[in-house]
């Protein structure tokens, strides 16, 4: 059995930042790798993927299975997202199902329990506000909002925009969205995952004569844990003997659970 998967699961849900436990209509999951090792790190889980056979971990103590052992073991990025999409499974958590909210505590809360990310996870949430005013800053939100890369930062930025569009066309009627739930890896000669999400609402109000007044609430939390690359290699073994999941796959959006 993987250390720390026969662990029974966490269900101390008040030991996460209070927005963690409400959950979404809709979800906006995204996956990125950052830092300055990022390229490095792909190469070592690119040579993994290259020793799989079919696309399938080798039979164990096969020469093949040696092979891939060693790679494996030689790429601690891969071995992280392959312990992240075991207990993601063992959680029943699929990003794309929010309203499965509870499974996504869950899953916050098996990380800790495993050997590899031990320890209590940095955590943190605030939340901010804009107006009532005749304008909305929507980049100084942006710049609030924004996780780890260009790319989130421009879907947050959309998002808001649509909610602003929708909120002008129902005024008196507050719109709120769930945006961009955050799955980044970060890699800088530690390997940290972190979750971040963030909601927004917008209110519309018609001033006399007839000018829009606009007032927009916003929150945001996030939890890391780390990645514990020293005690890697002697759990390494067992972990493949269950599971395999690149980094290259793990970045991909999940469209379903699987076991």
């Amino acid at each position: 059995m993987t250390p720390g998967m026969g662990v029974a699961p966490a269900t101390d849900l008040s030991r996460l930042p209070e927005m963690f436990s409400a959950g979404a209509e809709r979800s906006f999951p995204y996956f990125n790798l950052v830092g300055p090792d990022r390229e490095k790190a792909l190469q070592l889980d690119n040579k993994v993927r290259d020793l799989m056979v079919n696309r399938r971990v080798p039979e164990p103590d096969t020469e093949e299975y040696k092979r891939l052992l060693q790679a494996f073991i030689a790429s601690p990025l891969t071995g992280c997202t392959t312990v992240l999409d075991q207990l993601r499974a063992k959680a029943k958590y699929d990003p794309l199902h929010p309203q499965q909210n509870t499974f996504m505590q869950f899953f916050f809360l098996e990380i800790p329990n495993h050997p590899l990310f031990a320890g209590t996870p940095v955590q943190d949430s605030f939340g901010f506000s804009d107006g009532p005013g005749p304008k909305l800053d929507v980049k100084q939100m942006v710049d609030r909002l924004k996780g780890s890369d260009a790319t989130a930062a421009k879907m947050i930025e959309d998002q808001l925009r649509a909610t602003l569009s929708l909120a002008i066309k129902t005024v008196g009627a507050a719109q709120s969205t769930e945006l961009v739930n955050e799955h980044s890896l970060s890699v800088d000669g530690t390997i940290r995952f972190s979750y971040l999400r963030s909601r927004a609402t917008v209110s519309v109000t018609v001033m006399p004569p007839m000018s829009y007044w606009f007032t927009l609430d916003c929150s945001k939390g996030w939890l890391q844990y780390e990645f514990h690359q020293p005690l890697w290699p002697q759990h390494a073994d067992a972990v493949l003997r269950e599971h395999l999941k690149t980094a290259e796959d793990w970045l991909k959006p999940l469209s379903t659970v699987t076991n």
